[in-house]
Formats: C-alpha cells, structure tokens, sequence
C-alpha cells in the first residue's frame, strides 16, 4: 500500500490476453477458495480480446475485487466481464451480493475506512490498492451505482474498469514470424483429430505454439490456460476432454500458483488418467515430471520447424506405450 501510494509501483506492459491470462485464472482461483452455490461466471467479447497492459498488476486488481464479492455474495454469482466500449477495453466485476450501502460510497476508495457491510467485513484497504493499481495502468475504476443483480433482495454490486487501452488486433502468422511450413505426404502420419491443452503463462508462447500444431496438424483443437489451476477446473470440474496436455512447470502470478508438477499429481490423483501429458521447462525437470505422473517432457523452446514438431508429436503421442 506504501508503495502505491508513493509511486514506487512499477508497470510491466506486454500484449495480454485477456481470458486466458486475466480473467479465468481469476476464476480458477475463485473457484478453488469458494462457496460451489455461487457461480463464477466470465464473459469476454470478443473470446480473443488483446490488450497492451501489464497482465500481474491487472489480474491483481480483478482478482481483489472477486475476493471482496466472495466474502459476501451467499447465493447467485460473480461475473468477470471485459468488452470493448467504444474502442476501450473495459473490465468489469459484477455479483449478486447484499451490495453497498449509500452511506458507505462517497468514501469507497479511500485508503481506510469503515466496513462496507452490515457485517463489518473487511477495512476497505483492497479498494484502495485497487484504485492505485487501476491509476498506475492509466485507467480509473468506478462504481456503478445504477447496477441491479436481477436476484430478489440481493441488488449486487458492480465495479467498472475503464483501461483507457484500445485493444489490440488478433496476430497472424506473418506477425508472429513463424518459419514458412511445406506441405508433404509425412503430415498424414499424425492423428487427423486431436484436442491439445496447452498451459503456460506466456501470451506469446502459446500464441506460438498453437499456430505452429495447426500449420502441422490443422484438424488439431489447441485450448489454451495461464495456470494450472485453470487446467484443473477444465478438466475435474467442466469434465473437458483433452488428448494431449503440455504442462509449463513455473507460472508467475499475484500469489502463489501451482507449479507444473503439483497440477499433474493433483490431475491423476483425481482420475485423469486417459490424457497424455508432457512437462515443459527450460530446465531439465524430466524426473520431476515422470515422479508426478506425466508421460513424456519437453525442453523449452518449444520447436517451431515443421519437421521437428511433427517429429516431438509422434514422441509424445508415442510416449505412454514406451514407458
């Protein structure tokens, strides 16, 4: 809180994806620490929506305001939104909650105040921080004091985040200056249809690597996840199918996440048995990996050339029978 207030915070800005690198690592969080009566909802329009931001800072403002909903929403939901409005990316955290009282709202993003429930729940700090974080990216936050949840006696509350960034255009593949890929009889040695979940932190990673498997094998479905505990709640709680899952071992994020090895163990713990997996590092961490249960692993970078991916496929499609 020093900090912020003292503009000691700095901002680290790349092209962030806001669903996958925002908005359901949120959610996974959410859904790990909370109450399975209220929903967790996240809609982003459009699915694919880019902006330049710094993705930790952002995911800390979102995720202090789903924490807040969490402590007082008792049925309905939570919703994590982000749109664009008139050429801006606009973020917002909506829920069903007891909402806030209109003696509490002139003062809702000072640096310390009264409860902001009946309950006397919380001090309000988190507000604050989220209003310096929001500043510190060059938007503002704001409540929006006409918002109603549509559930009886719950009218909800709705927080708003105007980034002032306009969004970024979806990359192709000369942009992400993939090597030029030729087509030979050899690419009908991979399964014409697979689905992939790739898992890694890295926006541009996975950006990558997902049009890197579809110029090699283009029936394929590449899914994409920040964290593992976003492949966790796919997988155990949305019941997704995957055939293949390529697990990073460290994710960066606002607080600790899961490291790859940790979500593979706690994926065949639960019964996820059919799914190959493969750990990626740019440390040799293959032991690590094979001790939690995954069937093959992967040095980073991942290959970019056709003729060495589609050879790293058929390893790792091959891996479980020869282990």
């Amino acid at each position: 809180m020093h900090r912020a207030s003292s503009n000691q915070l700095k901002t680290k800005r790349a092209i962030t994806d806001l669903y996958n690198d925002v908005l359901k690592p949120v959610d996974s969080m959410l859904y790990r620490r909370g109450n399975n009566d209220v929903r967790v909802i996240v809609d982003c329009q459009p699915p694919n929506l880019l902006v330049n931001t710094d993705q930790l800072r952002l995911k800390q403002i979102i995720l202090n305001l789903g924490r807040n909903s969490q402590k007082f929403v008792t049925q309905g939901f939570i919703r994590l939104s982000a749109r664009v409005v008139e050429g801006f990316v606009q973020l917002s955290v909506e829920d069903s909650g007891p909402g806030i009282p209109l003696s509490k709202r002139e003062q809702l993003f000072e640096k310390f105040q009264s409860s902001l429930d009946s309950l006397s729940q919380g001090t309000g700090i988190g507000l604050y921080l989220c209003k310096q974080l929001t500043e510190l990216l060059g938007g503002q936050i704001w409540l929006d004091a006409n918002y109603q949840s549509g559930i009886e006696n719950c009218p909800g509350t709705r927080f708003v985040i105007d980034l002032n960034a306009r969004a970024e255009r979806e990359e192709n593949d000369d942009d992400l200056e993939l090597p030029a890929l030729e087509r030979n009889a050899d690419s009908c040695s991979l399964p014409p249809k697979l689905n992939v979940l790739l898992v890694d932190d890295d926006t541009m990673v996975r950006k990558l690597f997902s049009r890197a498997v579809k110029r090699v094998a283009p029936g394929w479905t590449v899914s994409e996840a920040s964290n593992g505990e976003t492949a966790l709640k796919l997988t155990l709680q949305e019941r997704r199918q995957y055939d293949i899952m390529f697990m990073d071992q460290y994710m960066a994020s606002v607080e600790k996440q899961l490291l790859g090895t940790e979500t593979v163990r706690e994926l065949r713990a639960a019964g996820f048995a059919d799914c190959i997996i493969c750990g990626c590092s740019a440390n040799d961490l293959r032991d690590q990996f094979f001790e939690a249960g995954a069937d093959s692993f992967l040095i980073k970078p991942f290959p970019c050339k056709e003729e060495e991916l589609r050879e790293e496929l058929k390893k790792i499609l091959s891996s479980r029978s020869c282990r």
